[in-house]
């Protein structure tokens, strides 16, 4: 399947398109499991962890090497699933997790280092528990918050692993709570959102790892089970579930330079979403509805050089996958479909050549003028045929605006008289061909 991004930019007063290339390609895990996790690092992704068709989790690890393209297979030790995983510098770690056919939790990190090739366990986390949210940033990596299902408790533990001078230290979150997110950037990790037995949170800790301090946020909404992926000097924490147990679309991104918020939408709210980014593109792949019935195949795409969207599927539907970027390559691993059944399926996006073209010719998607005052053309060159329809979504991720288009309309007229003054997403979704987006301003 090939996917090609048209982005148009503004510059040295020309329109100009950057086109990127992408296929998909599909590989195998050696055994079909959920609620595992992946990272990578020196050209080497690693899958740990997870759970079969049984409740007793496969030791197992699976591991693709980009520069040869070839994949193999290992044990991982202590077996369990509901870890987290962080690559930080040349080291994999892979902390904490929960074996259900025993009723154990694990306070093991098993630490990979890719230059070696070589493997340790430690029994290094301060409490044995499972759903933490792991990142990194600079030397250090830390995993924080999580769960003992078992028992009922909800930990606000911080473990902070330096891979300078390979020592551990203890930290705490200001609120206890697990399935969170985590994401790192520049010399801060940021760790938001969670629930526990009574509050689903919007809580944000941040820790900057120069100064060892910590300080707090809060997201737009609260809501678990959401992810956390980082791109450039910039923090996406997407999806999730809200206190009313409603799925959500919404996106906060953070940014480590000012120290700002500002807001984003997924095209389709879901949570237990796998994301990774390669170069400036962010991947948000699969999930789930709030009852974890219906898996997606939904793969929403950012061009962060640009700040527009692409919306592209999954071969397989699946939620608590894992997904880690490497070279030129976003790979999703595993994970569950709608019947709760795990997958081995392996997914990989190669983005394969960029380039610019100085012309609007091939433009699918443009509207004019943009900001728009009163109205505005949008043209839909992408239209051929088959029907579609228009959606704007406000930067709340509310739906303003929803109409038709007629089966071969190339031109529709946006009307935004009655609307506030802001920053909208609209977005084409025609019947025979893939959805395109673009953000535009009302004034």
């Amino acid at each position: 399947m090939n996917l090609r991004l048209r982005i148009t930019c503004l510059s040295s007063l020309l329109f100009c398109s950057l086109i990127a290339t992408a296929q998909w390609s599909t590989a195998t895990l050696s055994i079909g499991r959920t609620q595992l996790a992946g990272a990578s690092a020196n050209g080497i992704a690693v899958f740990a962890g997870g759970i079969g068709f049984i409740s007793q989790p496969p030791g197992v690890f699976d591991q693709y090497n980009v520069n040869t393209n070839a994949w193999t297979s290992g044990n991982f030790s202590p077996a369990r699933c509901k870890l987290s995983a962080v690559s930080c510098g040349s080291y994999l770690l892979f902390a904490g997790g929960a074996n259900d056919w025993i009723l154990s939790d694990y306070d093991n990190v098993n630490i990979y280092n890719t230059t070696q090739n070589t493997w340790s366990v430690a029994n290094a986390l301060s409490a044995a528990r499972s759903y933490t949210a792991g990142a990194s940033a600079g030397s250090k990596a830390v995993f924080a918050g999580g769960e003992s299902g078992m028992f009922g408790l909800y930990f606000n533990n911080a473990d902070v692993y330096d891979t300078l001078t390979q020592t551990w230290s203890q930290s705490a979150l200001s609120a206890a709570r697990s399935r969170l997110a985590a994401a790192g950037s520049g010399t801060k990790i940021l760790f938001a959102g969670g629930k526990n037995a009574g509050s689903t949170f919007n809580t944000v800790d941040i820790y900057d790892v120069i100064g060892n301090s910590w300080s707090t946020d809060s997201l737009s909404i609260a809501r678990s089970g959401l992810c956390g992926v980082a791109s450039g000097n910039k923090i996406y924490f997407a999806g999730g579930v809200t206190a009313l147990n409603q799925p959500s679309n919404r996106i906060d991104v953070y940014d480590v330079t000012t120290g700002t918020w500002s807001i984003d939408s997924l095209s389709q709210a879901r949570q237990r979403i796998a994301a990774a980014s390669v170069d400036n593109l962010v991947f948000f792949a699969g999930g789930c509805n709030a009852g974890g019935t219906t898996a997606y195949t939904t793969v929403d795409i950012l061009n962060t050089a640009t700040g527009t969207w692409s919306v592209a599927n999954l071969s397989n539907a699946r939620q608590e996958a894992a997904a880690t970027a490497i070279g030129n390559r976003f790979i999703i691993a595993g994970g569950a479909g709608s019947s709760g059944a795990p997958t081995p399926s392996v997914e990989i996006y190669t983005v394969t050549s960029t380039g610019l073209i100085q012309t609007q010719e091939n433009e699918r998607l443009t509207v004019y003028p943009n900001p728009v005052i009163g109205s505005a053309t949008v043209e839909l060159l992408h239209n051929t045929s088959g029907t579609g329809r228009i959606e704007l979504i406000d930067c709340t991720g509310r739906l303003v605006l929803q109409d038709r288009v007629s089966s071969g309309q190339t031109n529709y007229t946006l009307k935004t008289e009655t609307l506030p003054k802001g920053l909208y997403t609209l977005g084409f979704y025609p019947s025979d061909g893939e959805v395109l987006k673009r953000r535009i301003v009302v004034e």
